[in-house]
Parts: C-alpha cells; sequence; structure tokens
C-alpha cells in the first residue's frame, strides 16, 4: 500500500491541504501518522490543528499513530500536547495509538525502550492491533532487565527528592537544547542562500536550499548534501530522504554548542565559497 508523507515549506500542514483529502484514490488510506514534536522538522502542533486532524480522521474513520518521543521537548512559546488528550477534550472518537519512550526526552537512546498506549474507542477498533503488538512484543522485542527495573523510577519517582531531581534534570536538558536550537536557527540563517525556520521543537531544524543563488555545480539536496560532505565534513541528510522536496536538509543539533559553532562555520563557509547572488537568464 501507497504511503504518504507530506511535508510543506513551512512544515505544518493544515488539514484542508492533507493530499488524500478528496483525492480519488483516499481508499488507500488506512491511518494517519502524527509526529509532534516533528523529526525533521522541528515544528510542533497547535491544539487547533491536532483538533482539525481528529475531525478528519473521524470523518474518514482512519486511527492515528501518535509519535510523541520528543514529548516536552518544546522551545518557546511551544506547547506539547498529547493527541490523546486533546481527543478528550473534544470528545473524539478517533482510535489512537500514541508511541513514546525514554531514548529523547532523557537523553538515553542506547537503552532502547518505548512503549505503546492503545486509547481505543467504544467499538474496540484496536483491539487485533493491540493483541498484535503484545505478540511481537514477547517474541522480538525486549529492553534488558536493568532499564525495565529503572523505568518506573523515571516515570514515577519514589520520593520528593527523586521526583525533584527527575524534574530538574529534564528543565536542564530543555534549556541546553533551546540555546542550541537558538544557535542553530541564528548561524544557518546568515548563511547566503539558506532559508530557515526556526525550530519549535524536538532537536532538528530543515532547511531550505535556493539552488538559483548557488553555482551550477549545487541543483539539488543530494549534491548540496554530498559536497558539503566532502568539502567541509560536514554531515547533514537532504530533505528527500523524509519525502520532502528536492531543495531541503535536515540538521540536528542534539551535538555540544562547540562542536555545532565549528559545523557553521563550515556550513557558511561552503554556502559563500558556492554563492552566486540572483542570476539574469
Amino acid at each position: 500500500e501507497q504511503v504518504i508523507n507530506s511535508i510543506e515549506r513551512q512544515h505544518i500542514l493544515s488539514s484542508s491541504s492533507l493530499p488524500f483529502k478528496d483525492s480519488p484514490s483516499s481508499r488507500i488510506v488506512r491511518g494517519i501518522v502524527i509526529n509532534n514534536p516533528s523529526n525533521p522538522t522541528g515544528s510542533v502542533y497547535s491544539c487547533t490543528h491536532l483538533s482539525e486532524i481528529l475531525r478528519l480522521a473521524e470523518r474518514r474513520r482512519l486511527p492515528i499513530i501518535a509519535d510523541e518521543i520528543y514529548g516536552d521537548l518544546t522551545y518557546g512559546e511551544a506547547l506539547f500536547r498529547p493527541l490523546a488528550n486533546v481527543a478528550s477534550s473534544v470528545r473524539s472518537q478517533v482510535p489512537i495509538i500514541t508511541a513514546s519512550g525514554l531514548g529523547k526526552q532523557y537523553l538515553v537512546p542506547g537503552w532502547r525502550v518505548g512503549w505503546l498506549v492503545f486509547h481505543d474507542n467504544a467499538t474496540c477498533s484496536l483491539k487485533q492491533v493491540k493483541d498484535g503488538a503484545k505478540r511481537l512484543a514477547q517474541v522480538v522485542l525486549g529492553a534488558s532487565h536493568l532499564v525495565q527495573k529503572a523505568v518506573p523510577a523515571v516515570l514515577a519517582p519514589p520520593s520528593l527528592a527523586d521526583h525533584k531531581a527527575v524534574a530538574e534534570f529534564r528543565s536542564e536538558v530543555r534549556t541546553i537544547f533551546s540555546a542550541q536550537a537558538s544557535l542553530t536557527f541564528e548561524k544557518l540563517r546568515a548563511c547566503p542562500g539558506l532559508t530557515v525556520t526556526a525550530p519549535q521543537g524536538a532537536m532538528y531544524l530543515m532547511a531550505q536550499i535556493n539552488c538559483s543563488l548557488f553555482d551550477d555545480a549545487i541543483d539539488d539536496d543530494l549534491v548540496f548534501t554530498k559536497l558539503l560532505l566532502e568539502e567541509e565534513n560536514v554531515f547533514v541528510l537532504p530533505g528527500r530522504a523524509f519525502g520532502a522536496t528536492t531543495d531541503l536538509f535536515r540538521v540536528c543539533f542534539g551535538a555540544p554548542a562547540d562542536m555545532l559553532d565549528e559545523a557553521f562555520v563550515r556550513i557558511h563557509a561552503f554556502c559563500q565559497r558556492h554563492y552566486v547572488g540572483e542570476r539574469a537568464y
């Protein structure tokens, strides 16, 4: 079956512009996946936006998988709103599977531990999916015993002191990533030929390559990212790796600030080297 993956220039896709909404091929759509906060764009969905998508899903009888692995890792005025909470507030009957974990918010990707939460409707539409997920987890998946023992203490600290320590850690993580998000935005915004949107959450920024402003060697995202790696030893991912258009690339700002600074110096030098400005045709 076909997977419809849509990333618009501002990285926020409204329900009215979903590609399958009025398409003759809409029968192939079996569900909606929402990644919020977003990888690769760093966008965060508003409550209004999530409500619109819920109404669309209810109208089309579609379940939603809510990938919320980055949780409340948001910056500025952006707020993370769990889709299941929004659904409850608007009395939506859309079946929702929420996916999350510890790896991103607690900076323990090596733990490889996460979970699914099934928010089913009155007709138990997700029963077979839930049963299948349980069987799959028992056969091929499983975190180590040490990690499983640690999870309850992280999610529900046993004492007031533990709760305070976890809260302080998470606040510190958000503060660090917020500063690095701002650094990434400011540095890339200063690069000639690039257009950027400030990230609202997660640890990513999607930058637009204005190919017409660069020399003939750069005509799409693949060439840009390949040459950047070859000339400056800086690795970023082309937008098409995420189903985006061919003039975008993704930056992860999860590295230490000094390493990011060096990377942005190199990206700026690369852009300056290949920049030619507006050309007359």
